[in-house]
């Protein structure tokens, strides 16, 4: 049983969640994400805002808390909901600047694994239209990130930033 214990722990270090900033309700719509969040840290975009965020990748046997930000990237926390038995949990009662994501004290304890407390903020890494285009957002720098928000929420062409498209 403690062998179970371990292998969970090990999985759990591992794993990290990808979060999505939607512009639709429902996790509908243009994505920003950002891969690989690791627990008690934020995914979080500087301005604007987004309508709801999700959670992908949560392994069932986790027992987490999902949180959704207010005020620019990750100042404040507007919701929390859990998230346990499920692969994937959607925040709905945008709008949203983050999303960010943390283990309940007793799940945490039971694999082992503690709250940590590191606070990290990270910035989308890609963004999705509605229609299936992807754009790598890695390079942008933080005033680059920002004038890319605000021409998706203004609806502008994103023919400026065509070398950034991810083709697949």
């Amino acid at each position: 049983m403690q062998s179970l214990a371990v292998i969970f722990a090990c999985m759990a270090a591992v794993s990290a969640l990808d979060i999505r900033l939607f512009e639709g309700r429902d996790c509908k719509g243009g994505t920003f994400t950002c891969t690989n969040v690791n627990p008690n840290s934020c995914c979080g975009i500087p301005s604007g805002g987004v309508s709801s965020v999700g959670f992908y990748g949560i392994l069932p046997q986790w027992n987490i808390e999902c949180r959704g930000h207010e005020n620019g990237r990750c100042a404040n926390t507007k919701t929390i909901q859990v998230a346990f038995n499920t692969n994937f949990k959607c925040l709905n009662d945008g709008p949203y600047t983050g999303g960010g994501y943390g283990f309940r004290a007793n799940k945490a304890r039971g694999l082992g694994l503690d709250k940590q407390t590191s606070g990290e903020q990270q910035m989308p890494d890609r963004f999705e239209t509605a229609d299936g285009r992807k754009y790598n957002l890695a390079a942008l720098d933080t005033d680059q990130l920002v004038e890319f928000i605000d021409q998706t929420a203004n609806g502008t062409s994103l023919e400026a930033y065509k070398a950034l498209e991810v083709m697949e």
